[in-house]
């Protein structure tokens, strides 16, 4: 029980000041920044019902421009000062909001009554109303990577691509919106659409760091998509780029939208490195740059991996802090791991470079579900599972945090409860760049539930969004194997074998067994298929 007179509030076995942001639990003490020590005093003040992020926008936000990103941001910090016994105290609604659940009483020896509600109520509503005054005499500083995404515009002259140029719009913010970034609400940024851009203005009104524009256009038969980013201090044009699509072909979209979104990260880190002054800052963000050119580029996979790997190790060697060079180390050491000659060191060093990076960003959602990718390939099924809860809690609305607990959950062997991930995933980004990705594993789901028409249809998807997949090509030549379609499954193994030269299916079996957990055994199925394809032992 508090003492009478006291303002703290009882969260959990805790207590918490919402003045101070200070929060005392479990023997731990953190110190909240002002904006999510209100935002917790607020959800506290209305425990029990939904509140919507337009109503704590409205309420904590009166007078700044900001997205719900801000919300989230300030909701993962509650959640990871809370640690895991309050993970549930917190949920999100999907397109509802935000429900606090956990228990709190202040000044209560006894149950309160009406009136006694309302003074407590009153003294929450003040010291919110506190914390925020107190922000007026704070710099309002932008986040590192904050964007506003204005309207594309339509050039070509049909009003039929107006429709287009809206969809790419959106598709930008949204995946924008799920990397390291804040992004305008789309609803904010349509308000300037059509009118005359002053990077400045926009920039001081929104409070973001760089403002993207585009233009469609028509070049002959195709659609040229061009894309300028600026620096609101400066309004230096730090890039410009077309990118070109066939008109009415969506399925060259998440492919893009995925160049889209790493060319801008590029510029960015350079921009940062170059604001830093540090030569050594400067080179480590060339080199990201330099990785991402490669990643995109042509030529073998392999000698494209080991290009990737030069660069991003030499990059975290000069700037150890870069976390983006961090978790790109990581990925680049899981790409095409069972195809690797020593897939056990380059797992164990994906599992140190995703830690680096979670050191540096531990609130980051995207990272924690690249190690429940890591996870799963050690074997670790339960936790990868337990742990995929947890970066969809960060965030709901991450298609690939989704994504990769389908795949953990078709790893397990719990095939219909991957489907449903899975499908939630595709339909949550249908133009996702990792479409591919989960395509293919609702395929795999489908087999194994004996859908072999569902599941052909989904790889084959998958295997003309990434034709350079050896992966996903083996996987469908196994399908196709399995379902006794043998011409083809014949023809994709001819086109995997091209893409991977030498590798064996007893290779494949090996690399599967060192997971253990039974992964080997729920298997046999593609390894089947791959034999009567024609696959040397």
């Amino acid at each position: 029980m508090n003492a009478p007179g006291e303002r703290k509030l009882r969260v959990g076995h805790g207590l918490f000041d919402p003045l101070t942001g200070e929060l005392c639990l479990d023997g731990r003490t953190t110190h909240l920044r002002p904006r999510t020590a209100a935002l917790l005093a607020y959800l506290v003040q209305q425990q029990g019902r939904v509140v919507g992020k337009d109503e704590l926008l409205e309420k904590l936000w009166p007078d700044v421009v900001v997205t719900e990103d801000s919300i989230v941001q300030c909701v993962k910090e509650i959640r990871h000062a809370l640690g895991e016994a309050g993970r549930e105290w917190i949920r999100t609604l999907p397109r509802q909001g935000y429900l606090f659940l956990g228990n709190h009483l202040d000044d209560a020896r006894v149950k309160p009554g009406a009136q006694h509600r309302r003074v407590i109520a009153a003294c929450l509503a003040i010291a919110v109303l506190a914390i925020l005054l107190a922000w007026r005499y704070w710099p309002e500083v932008p986040p590192v990577t904050t964007y506003v995404v204005l309207p594309f515009a339509n050039t070509t002259g049909d009003p039929r691509h107006d429709r287009t140029a809206d969809d790419i719009t959106e598709a930008i913010t949204d995946v924008l919106g799920r990397h390291r970034s804040t992004v305008i609400a789309l609803s904010t940024a349509r308000t300037f659409k059509d009118k005359p851009v002053d990077v400045q203005a926009i920039g001081r009104k929104l409070n973001v760091r760089y403002v993207l524009q585009g233009a469609l256009r028509m070049d002959e038969t195709q659609l040229v998509l061009r894309l300028r980013l600026a620096e609101v201090a400066s309004s230096v044009q730090l890039w410009q780029q077309d990118f070109r699509m066939s008109p009415g072909d969506p399925e060259l979209r998440p492919n893009v939208i995925g160049g889209v979104v790493q060319v801008l990260g590029q510029q960015v880190i350079q921009a940062d490195a170059r604001r830093s002054g540090r030569p050594e800052f400067i080179q480590a963000a060339e080199n990201v740059r330099r990785a991402m050119d490669v990643w995109r580029g042509t030529g073998s996979d392999i000698e494209k991996n080991a290009q990737m790997i030069a660069l991003l190790e030499d990059a975290v060697r000069l700037n150890d802090d870069l976390a983006v060079a961090w978790i790109w180390l990581s990925v680049t050491y899981l790409q095409d791991l069972a195809f690797s000659a020593e897939p056990a060191q380059r797992l164990r060093r994906a599992a140190v470079a995703v830690e680096e990076a979670r050191k540096r960003l531990p609130l980051s959602d995207s990272i924690l579900s690249h190690k429940v990718r890591v996870m799963m390939e050690q074997g670790r099924f339960a936790e990868a599972l337990a742990t995929s809860e947890r970066a969809i809690e960060l965030n709901p609305d991450n298609a690939v945090s989704h994504m990769i607990r389908g795949w953990v959950l078709n790893a397990s062997g719990r095939h219909r409860q991957a489907l449903v991930q899975l499908e939630k995933a595709i339909r949550m980004s249908p133009r996702d760049p990792s479409l591919p990705g989960m395509l293919a594993a609702a395929g795999v789901a489908h087999m194994r539930l004996r859908d072999e028409a569902a599941a052909l249809d989904r790889l084959a998807d998958a295997a003309r969004l990434a034709p350079r997949d050896g992966m996903i090509r083996l996987v469908f030549a196994g399908a196709l194997g399995a379902a006794g379609r043998l011409e083809e499954a014949r023809a994709q193994l001819a086109q995997f074998e091209r893409l991977r030269p030498g590798f064996t299916l007893g290779r494949l079996r090996a690399f599967d067994e060192a997971k253990g957990a039974g992964y080997a055994e729920r298997r046999q199925w593609l390894y089947e298929g791959l034999r009567r394809a024609g696959m040397p032992e």
